[in-house]
């Protein structure tokens, strides 16, 4: 189980450290425009317009928090803008890839789930650390999004 202090002691590593404890590997790049030419390029042909059609989906009911949250970095904050629900993918479909990238960046927003994505313990809490066991994964991130976090009150 991840305890308040073993989270606190994640938090705080260094990138370096971060990386030797990585139970899944990253890779840094610049920025958030080196990320999407990234992302880009890795999705660029690697599905077909039939194996996205026979993809196993389904529909969900956005939470209170989604809504808010994607408001806030979608819509200016008008969460009526944002759709009550959602399209999702499934873990199965996901682990069941022949190789995974996960593309993350939004700075102190994405700190605290990159890290125990890379390094934490695989729990349902953080579905994303389900990857740690997937033959072919990788996150690619930048260094805003890789800092360590400083854990407490200032």
């Amino acid at each position: 189980m991840l305890t308040a202090s073993r989270l606190a002691v994640l938090m705080e590593l260094p990138v370096e450290e971060l990386r030797r404890r990585a139970r899944v590997p990253f890779r840094l790049v610049p920025d958030i425009a080196a990320l999407l030419e990234d992302f880009a390029r890795s999705i660029a042909g690697l599905i077909s317009v039939e194996e996205l059609r026979g993809s196993l989906t389904r529909v969900v009911t956005l939470g209170d928090d989604s809504i808010v949250v994607q408001s806030i970095h979608c819509s200016g904050g008008n969460s009526a803008a944002i759709p009550p629900m959602a399209v999702t993918l499934g873990m199965k479909d996901i682990l069941a890839s022949r190789q995974i990238r996960l593309h993350c960046a939004a700075g102190e927003r994405h700190r605290a789930v990159f890290r125990i994505t890379v390094a934490g313990e695989v729990t349902t809490d953080f579905p994303s650390t389900l990857v740690q066991g997937h033959s072919d994964a990788e996150i690619i991130t930048d260094q805003a999004t890789a800092a360590p976090i400083q854990v407490g009150l200032r």
